[in-house]
């Protein structure tokens, strides 16, 4: 498998492998939505349906890329293992963001008032019901 970028000529097309990423995070989004509507129509939001589903979407983005990787229209650019010296403090200023609200999110628990009253009590609506539909309610927030 050649692991450079192929020249664009009318024989073969190369598809970037950023795009390929791109391609299974749009259709990563598109089926949470689909998902948790055509589940919802049914009442079926269940962890088994969720599981099958889900197993659905993986092995189609899977197979997509294996496909892609069979024809060698996937292309893989080569590694680079050295930073350009001005990047160096955007990346660590980065991981130091990414970590410490990593940290605030691990250790802290949901206790702010709206999360308690209705954000929290929705998802528990959801999963009781197995539907994301509006529900009799006093708090007109949690719809």
């Amino acid at each position: 498998m050649n692991l450079t970028r192929a020249p664009l000529n009318t024989n073969s097309l190369s598809v970037p492998l950023r795009e390929c990423f791109l391609f299974v995070a749009i259709l990563g989004g598109v089926s949470v939505t689909a998902i948790t509507e055509v589940l919802s129509t049914f009442t079926l939001i269940t962890y088994g349906w969720l599981v099958a589903f889900w197993s659905v979407v993986l092995l189609g983005s899977t197979s997509f890329v294996i496909t892609l990787m069979r024809r060698q229209n996937l292309v893989v650019p080569s590694p680079s293992l050295t930073l350009p010296s001005r990047a160096v403090p955007f990346l660590s200023g980065l991981v130091l963001i990414v970590t410490l609200t990593g940290l605030t999110a691990f250790l802290s628990a949901p206790n702010v008032s709206d999360s308690m009253v209705y954000h929290m009590s929705r998802v528990v609506h959801w999963i009781q019901d197995r539907n994301v539909s509006f529900y009799p309610t006093h708090s007109i927030k949690q719809l």
